[in-house]
């Protein structure tokens, strides 16, 4: 925690002691470091309030050893023979008597018998000597907390193998039980520290030390004197909160002691007061100028919260009484094991977005490995919430692993993931939602598109209308080159060239009149398409292959009957870019156009034949899809 120097709001707090009549030579602390509380009084002061008292019992009481020593008093053993027991015997100092510091041991030993609590030592007898209060009270056989919290291993075994913090507020949540019953009967304490608690070998709980103590308004006992009597800071400043330090009586009340509480908790946490300065005046400044705390990470954001409620500046915005302080304690001991997980939860998403923010080449985390933390950092915040339901923490961090989650899957087009994370968020988060949308919509297309392609490269798609086409084709092919034949060898239509480049033109027309009528199906994938312009660049060769051998003066049937070999190629493309069945189509080509070099006037039959048997072949091949 930071600290800044208190130096320079030290002539505020002076000018506010001055206009309270307050003398600094006064503010000097005992041993314990507490500052008596000197109490204003007028002329209508409650008589009841005087220290003097008619009774002195004698012999009650034998006075044995120093059992401790303060800056004010001494607490000795004394033996109290009429109940055959030993008991404790405050008393002063001889050498720091004065009124004020009498009258306070007297106010001591009234409040302390006034609270019958069981964590607040009960007093067994007050008497005088030499003029002096003798408070007996019962003999605590304990430790002083302040010494405790600087011997961790005594505590762990108090603790007998538990939490220390635990076994801390265990304790804390026992004085504040204390504290309650003061105020419900009136008075404040004004100077709670672990200092003036004792804790017992069996786990007894004492608060001690009310020699600060004062009453409520309107609620506490006559004899002792209010908090708007108070004419001085009184307490320990490296306990107390703003209005003590400033003696704004105003001001003072239970809130002050809900503070003190806090102070208590404060250095259970950090291990020091909340309140440290060079010196007095210094550590008054510190209390008066109440800087917020801060605390790091390993302090749970539950008792976070717990410590700066309890320490604010202003008494109405702490917690409203030691009872409702001392139930947040109770609620963060149930809902410690929650605000640990989610404590756990966050580190690791924590850790997530690190690894997030690199490059995956950089990163070296696999999908599956960031799926796997991902799921463990959420399963963290769930658990955290199944224990505990309002842990808002917990749920802020589901919240942001779920998004950060989403994102991730959104960025590396994974729908499923996003929208599993984004179906719990509450309430959504329309920008991811929106994105989600887009994302869906988006792959619709690409699949929509890929699912085009994969049809469109289908070479069973249709593959019967092809067979069909095929089929058509090469008995269309027989009859129309027999009808030629017959024509041309019984004169009525003898075919030259021209009328040879004039029947492919026809037939190419034929053709595309098919292929424009079955356009849906023959046209409408790849494979047929293809298959189409095999077709029409085989009628494109043959009429050049025509046109060719006419300029070379060769023989129109001889022309016609050598230009087999184009079906033969015809078929080698189809096996190459369609079907690759479609090769051995070529094998019965083989004797036609030998059959067809030897004798050139049956030309149109066997290239009607060769049609027959290639279109045969094709159909036959693609009667059957592919495997």
């Amino acid at each position: 925690m930071e600290r800044n120097q208190p130096t320079d709001l030290l002539p505020e707090l002076e000018t506010v002691w001055e206009t309270q009549g307050i003398h600094t030579a006064e503010l000097v602390p005992d041993s314990g470091g507490t500052i008596a509380r000197r109490t204003a009084r007028g002329a209508d002061a409650d008589p009841d309030a005087s220290p003097v008292v008619d009774f002195d019992p004698e012999g009650a009481i034998a006075l044995g050893p120093v059992l401790a020593e303060g800056g004010m008093g001494v607490v000795r053993l004394a033996e109290q023979p009429s109940l055959r027991r030993d008991v404790a015997a405050k008393v002063l100092r001889a050498d720091r008597m004065s009124p004020d510091i009498v009258a306070g041991l007297w106010r001591e030993a009234w409040v302390t018998g006034y609270l019958e609590h069981p964590n607040i030592v009960p007093v067994h007898l007050l008497e005088r000597r030499d003029g002096a209060p003798v408070l007996v009270m019962k003999r605590i056989e304990g430790t002083a907390w302040s010494t405790l919290l600087t011997d961790p291993d005594e505590v762990a075994e108090r603790a007998d193998g538990g939490d220390p913090l635990e076994w801390h507020l265990r304790v804390l949540i026992t004085v504040c039980h204390a504290v309650h019953f003061a105020h419900s009967r009136g008075i404040v304490h004004l100077d709670l520290k672990p200092a003036n608690v004792m804790v017992g070998r069996f786990g007894e709980v004492y608060l001690v030390d009310w020699g600060v103590a004062a009453s409520l308004p309107g609620s506490g006992p006559r004899w002792l004197p209010g908090v708007d009597g108070i004419a001085t800071v009184c307490g320990t400043p490296a306990y107390m909160p703003p209005e003590q330090a400033s003696a704004d009586k105003t001001r003072l009340g239970a809130g002050s002691d809900v503070y003190g509480l806090g102070a208590i908790l404060h250095e259970l946490v950090t291990g020091e007061a909340p309140h440290k300065g060079a010196d007095l005046r210094a550590t008054l400044v510190e209390a008066y100028r109440n800087t917020r705390k801060r605390y790091g990470s390993d302090v749970p954001s539950e008792l976070v919260t717990i410590l700066q409620r309890s320490m604010e500046r202003e008494p109405a915005a702490r917690f409203e009484s030691a009872e409702a302080f001392r139930r947040a304690l109770e609620d963060f001991l149930g809902h410690r094991a929650s605000t640990a997980l989610s404590d756990a939860a966050e580190q690791q998403l924590i850790a997530l977005r690190a690894r997030l923010a690199l490059t995956p080449e950089d990163s070296g985390v696999s999908d599956p490995a960031l799926q796997r933390d991902f799921m463990a950092c959420r399963l963290g915040f769930r658990q955290a919430l199944t224990i505990w339901a309002g842990n808002q923490h917990a749920r802020d961090g589901l919240r942001a692993v779920l998004v950060e989650r989403a994102e991730h899957a959104l960025a590396h087009g994974q729908v499923e993931r996003a929208a599993e994370c984004l179906v719990e968020l509450d309430p959504p988060e329309p920008r991811l939602s929106s994105a989600l949308a887009a994302l869906e919509a988006r792959l619709a297309e690409e699949e929509a598109r890929v699912l085009s392609l994969e049809r469109d490269a289908d070479p069973n798609l249709f593959h019967r209308d092809r067979s069909l086409v095929a089929a058509l084709g090469g008995l269309a092919w027989l009859v129309w080159n027999g009808v030629c034949g017959y024509l041309h060898r019984s004169g009525e239509l003898v075919f030259g060239f021209d009328e040879l480049l004039l029947m492919n033109v026809i037939t190419m027309g034929i053709f595309g009149t098919v292929a424009f009528v079955t356009r849906r199906t023959l046209l409408s994938t790849a494979t047929n398409r293809r298959g189409l312009l095999l077709f029409g660049a085989g009628f494109v060769s043959t009429l050049l292959f025509w046109e060719s051998a006419h300029l070379a003066g060769v023989d129109p049937m001889v022309g016609l009957a050598l230009s087999t070999p184009i079906y033969a190629y015809f078929l080698f493309a189809i096996a190459l870019v369609i079907d690759r069945r479609a090769a051995w189509g070529v094998l019965p080509l083989v004797p036609i156009a030998i059959v067809g070099a030897l004798h050139p006037r049956w030309a149109f039959e066997l290239a009607g034949l060769t049609g027959l048997a290639a279109g045969g072949w094709l159909a036959l091949i693609w009667r059957r899809p592919r495997g």
